[in-house]
Parts: structure tokens; C-alpha cells; sequence
């Protein structure tokens, strides 16, 4: 090895070290901001029952309890003529009755809340079978994971985006 490689690796093998023993205490400031509404709906062609659950933010100090919101009104229409005002079954849980979506339908989702109005608009996409689940080993560190890979086929001309949600003996 060249002397200048020996005197470079050592400095920054030096800086290294000497940054990593460095620790300074950092007082973040930030702006509370007002509580905003957090609507989350999910809908499924294949199940009667559907759910929109509607929370408000919290401070970043807080912990991670998010109020739930009661009292609003809740509809579900497509374009097609359907319409359905969704229940509240628990506090901020509001559920369809006989909701069953069609492939290619058009649906808006409207939430009155509080004097203001909130809407999304979506449209139900076509179904995916999955055809088959492989099981990838990985090393990662000292540790063996296994990691779950889906096959399916992708409808051509249609922009789409997955979710897989995993369970484990049953919990999310």
C-alpha cells in the first residue's frame, strides 16, 4: 500500500471515530397546528359490510390516541344510481349495510362534518387473482427472514396499485 493511501485511510478512519463520540442536544420547535379530520375508507366488491373510519390528528407530542369522531353523516353513491347513507355502529365507525361494488363503477364517498363537506371519488377496479405466493429466503445480518412474494397477472391498459395487507395467526 502507498503511503498517501495509508495517511488517507487513517484520517478518515480518525473523522470517523470523532464524529460518532460527538453528541449535542437539539431543541426542535414546532408550529401546533389545528386538529384536521383523517378519513379513511376502505371498500371491497366482495364484502357486504364496508367501513369508513374518521379520526382527528393530534399533536406530535401526544401519544398515538387519535380521537374518534361521532356525528357525522356518511354516504356512499355510484354512477350508476346507488346510494346508501352509512351507519354509526361505535364511536368514529361507520358502516354500509348491503354495499356490493362493481368492477368499472364510479363511486363518491361524501362525509358532513362539523358545517363542512369532505368527498373522494374512486373507481372500483377489476378484480386480480392472485395466482401463486412464493416464499423467498433472505439473510439479513445475522438474521434469516422470509419474505412473501405474490404472482399475479396484471391487467394490460389499466393503471393499478396494490396493497397486501400480511396477517399473522390472525393479527394484522
Amino acid at each position: 500500500m502507498k503511503t498517501n493511501q495509508i495517511i488517507n485511510l487513517t484520517l478518515l478512519a480518525f473523522f470517523a471515530f470523532g464524529f460518532m463520540s460527538c453528541e449535542k442536544e437539539i431543541d426542535v420547535k414546532y408550529n401546533s397546528k389545528e386538529s384536521k379530520l383523517v378519513i379513511e375508507a376502505e371498500f371491497d366488491a366482495y364484502k357486504q359490510v364496508n367501513s369508513v373510519k374518521i379520526t382527528k390528528t393530534i399533536g406530535i407530542t401526544n401519544n398515538n390516541v387519535f380521537p374518534l369522531v361521532s356525528g357525522a353523516k356518511v354516504t356512499i353513491v355510484s354512477n350508476d344510481g346507488y346510494f346508501e347513507e352509512l351507519q354509526e355502529t361505535e364511536s368514529g365507525i361507520y358502516q354500509t349495510k348491503s354495499f356490493v361494488g362493481k368492477a368499472g363503477s364510479n363511486y363518491l364517498l361524501k362525509v358532513y362534518y362539523d358545517g363542512k363537506t369532505y368527498e373522494a371519488r374512486s373507481i372500483m377496479p377489476t378484480h386480480v387473482a392472485l395466482d401463486t405466493l412464493l416464499l423467498a429466503p433472505l439473510q439479513l445480518a445475522n438474521m434469516k427472514v422470509v419474505s412473501i412474494l405474490p404472482v399475479f397477472k396484471d391487467p394490460a391498459g389499466e393503471k393499478n396499485y396494490y396493497s397486501f395487507v400480511r396477517y399473522l395467526n390472525g393479527t394484522k
